[in-house]
């Protein structure tokens, strides 16, 4: 009880206090159960089920979620980085779980078969054969009731449109910015029937090694975006060539150095710019800041090194690029809404587990 104004106002300004960190404390229960929805365990039968090997890459394909994969095409530059990835996958049966993953490429997938459910920070979208799904970079996903799900998937960098005579193409905006398009164009609608057409002639081209395979590819899936872009009630601006060459050399240098320390400084110095105008540069042209970028592509070498080695997590968050475990936990699972420790137990199994004891879509937390 207060008996003096000073008391007063002293339990008035605690009383507040206690009000505010309640509301803070019911903001973050409730972020909390959204993000724990998507962090229910694999089921016992798509455990251990070893990725299918690139023997060209000697990588694991399925490294998203161990589902099978078939790589088709990788299509690189002069530095070595991936501008465009053709490749088939299919999804195991699975009912009520999630495992979400977002990537730095942007992504144009075709349903071949099957049915399910899409979860994007947009919503839920119901799968059905003929459909098409877009994608942006560090934009989080994952597929859910999936039943004889088949996809044909490409993987794709702005670069793979670009070169010093170029500039950034408006048709990527489609993928973000204003009017951008939905993550699901429906199978019966005419923009979806005739991406799905040039996504089949792509595929076609890939497996068929020709003359110019690379520039066919590129040409088709640049009339696919083209189409897809006339959808869309406005588009974005683009700058200048010069600029955005600088970054497509910056991200070059990403690839090759992302296990190194970095600075913001020593990229936007390698691109000649400043490191204001780098990275707002880099956001306009990937949809994501240069961390982002960066702390993608760790996540997914870490990725890999827990699913094949038996390398603890410290050595192997260090090889990787981050200085210590609790950056990697935070970032790891910010990317894929697991821990390391997690992902490779569903990666790896656990011998010590007996099979079948979590019933689909239950179980503890991870």
């Amino acid at each position: 009880m207060c008996y003096s104004d000073n008391a007063g106002s002293l339990c008035f300004y605690l009383i507040m206090k206690r009000a505010v960190f309640l509301q803070q404390y019911y903001v973050f229960c409730k972020q909390y159960y959204d993000c724990q929805k998507f962090l229910r365990p694999l089921p016992e039968q798509t455990r251990g089920g070893g990725a299918r090997q690139n023997t060209e890459e000697g990588l694991p394909l399925g490294a998203d979620n161990g589902d099978p994969m078939e790589s088709i095409l990788r299509i690189r530059n002069e530095a070595g980085s991936e501008l465009c990835h053709v490749f088939r996958s299919e999804k195991v049966f699975r009912r009520d779980f999630f495992l979400v993953h977002k990537h730095t490429s942007l992504e144009l997938s075709l349903i071949t078969a099957g049915s399910g459910r899409y979860l994007t920070p947009t919503g839920s979208h119901e799968i059905r054969e003929g459909d098409v799904f877009l994608f942006c970079p560090n934009e989080q996903h994952c597929i859910t009731d999936a039943d004889g799900l088949s996809l044909f998937n490409l993987h794709f960098s702005p670069r793979f449109f670009m070169g010093a005579e170029h500039e950034a193409p408006g048709f990527l905006s489609v993928f973000g910015g204003a009017g951008a398009l939905s993550n699901r164009l429906p199978h019966d609608s005419d923009a979806a029937i005739r991406a799905a057409e040039l996504m089949r002639f792509i595929r076609k081209e890939a497996e068929a090694e020709r003359r110019d395979r690379t520039e066919m590819i590129r040409a088709k899936l640049t009339e696919a975006l083209i189409l897809l872009h006339r959808e869309m009630s406005e588009g974005r601006s683009s700058g200048g060539s010069a600029a955005f060459d600088k970054i497509n050399r910056a991200a070059d240098y990403i690839d090759a150095h992302f296990t190194m320390p970095l600075s913001l400084g020593e990229i936007a110095a390698h691109a000649h710019l400043t490191r204001t105008y780098f990275s707002s540069l880099f956001k306009v042209l990937y949809g994501m800041t240069p961390w982002d970028y960066i702390n993608i592509k760790r996540t997914e070498y870490a990725k890999t090194l827990l699913a094949e080695t038996d390398e603890t997590i410290l050595t192997v968050a260090l090889r990787s690029g981050f200085n210590n475990t609790a950056n990697f936990n935070r970032i790891f699972k910010s990317v894929t809404a697991m821990t390391p420790s997690a992902y490779r137990r569903t990666k790896q199994g656990e011998a010590s587990e007996p099979q079948n004891k979590t019933p689909i879509g239950k179980g503890s937390l991870s």
